[in-house]
């Protein structure tokens, strides 16, 4: 990056600052939308702008740019972080919540240590050649679609806002005397 931007080792750690403070700002928008618009929602919006703005700061000209998409990515990344132990809470029962938990937990842990590995037996097995052309993140986008249609658990929850279902449960069992 140094090399690359002619920026000094100090600016070039800029970025991971950036990213690490945009991890921080994203849940403070993505929380409050969750709640009331669903997670689903703020899965569909943040996952693929966040594979948006990553490919923007590989494909960036000049540090400025690379700075901004690195904001933006990690703002929009962020989301499922955040939301991530609610739906964990959602979709499982509580007896099977430790396993997924943890897997969840894991993952953002596993991805960067795993992902150089299974990327080196994958391209070395299979040869594909849209992962050294950069077409790779429309399949990944491609393939969360085809989930989301297909058997997805958070597909089938009722249409209604999080705040609501709760607010109408509390009605329904609060006796009418004591509203």
């Amino acid at each position: 990056m140094e090399k690359d931007f002619g920026v000094s080792r100090t600016a070039a750690l800029l970025g991971l600052s950036v990213y690490i403070l945009s991890i921080a700002l994203g849940p403070m928008l993505a929380a409050p939308l969750s709640e009331t618009h669903g997670r689903l929602i703020v899965y569909r919006v943040s996952v693929p702008l966040c594979m948006i703005f990553t490919l923007g700061c590989g494909f960036s000209r000049t540090f400025a740019q690379f700075l901004v998409c690195r904001f933006l990515a990690g703002m929009m990344g962020s989301p499922v972080l955040a939301v991530g132990a609610g739906t964990n809470l959602d979709m499982w029962k509580q007896r099977d919540r430790s396993v997924s938990t943890t897997l969840f937990v894991m993952a953002p842990f596993a991805g960067p240590a795993l992902g150089c590995v299974v990327l080196f037996v994958v391209s070395l097995v299979l040869v594909l050649t849209f992962l050294q052309t950069g077409c790779w993140w429309f399949h990944g986008y491609a393939i969360q679609l085809a989930m989301d249609h297909v058997g997805n658990p958070l597909r089938h929850a009722p249409d209604l806002p999080l705040l609501h279902r709760h607010a109408r449960n509390i009605r329904e069992d609060t006796p009418r005397s004591s509203r």
